[in-house]
């Protein structure tokens, strides 16, 4: 058993110890533009009776994937779209192969998940939280489902614009919050 979130010290360790890899290092070693705007989609769970993040999130992904393509926003920018490790691999591969050639446009798969036991174990290597802290480090924004990623982006001090998949997502929070439907979130990412 254990008490709070064990990832989270690897943050704090990372964050106080320094970067092991300057961005234009980390850019380069992703066949990223280190003169480009970073923008991270992170996929949430399908998991806890969600709608599947793939599905719901697919006309958003597009969307923003069009921005970036046609130079639709006011800054240079490139899109990875990081999928829950839940995800069927089948979804990522098509997702992949509808942006195989696009350019700025990178799709990834994350690995093991990140909860508490794995962490506990080693079975999340510190090379997985290493590369998950500088993506979070160098993302300019991240775009992100009902999940702890938004916690993440908030211990790195970085934006995040958190998309529901439903209505019962936000009556799970229980707090008074603005629903944004899949068209309103599209509005708000081109402001960006």
């Amino acid at each position: 058993a254990s008490v709070g979130c064990p990832v989270h010290d690897y943050y704090y360790n990372y964050i106080n110890g320094g970067f092991s890899l300057k961005k234009e290092e980390f850019f380069s070693s992703l066949g990223l533009d280190a003169h480009r705007k970073l923008i991270t989609f992170m996929l949430q769970s399908s998991g806890a009776g969600r709608d599947n993040g793939i599905s719901y999130f697919l006309d958003n992904i597009r969307y923003f994937a069009d921005c970036i393509i046609n130079n639709r926003l006011n800054y240079s920018s490139q899109l990875i779209i990081r999928m829950h490790p839940d995800t069927s691999y089948n979804d990522y591969l098509s997702l992949r192969l509808e942006f195989e050639g696009a350019k700025n446009i990178f799709v990834q798969l994350a690995g093991k998940a990140f909860h508490t036991n794995e962490a506990i174990d080693n079975k999340v290597t510190k090379d997985a939280l290493r590369y998950y802290c500088h993506l979070l480090t160098y993302s300019d924004i991240v775009v992100a489902g009902l999940s702890g990623v938004p916690v993440d982006c908030a211990i790195f001090d970085r934006p995040v614009i958190t998309l529901l998949s439903s209505l019962s997502d936000l009556n799970k929070l229980k707090v008074n919050l603005a629903y944004l439907s899949k068209n309103d979130s599209s509005d708000v990412f081109c402001k960006y």
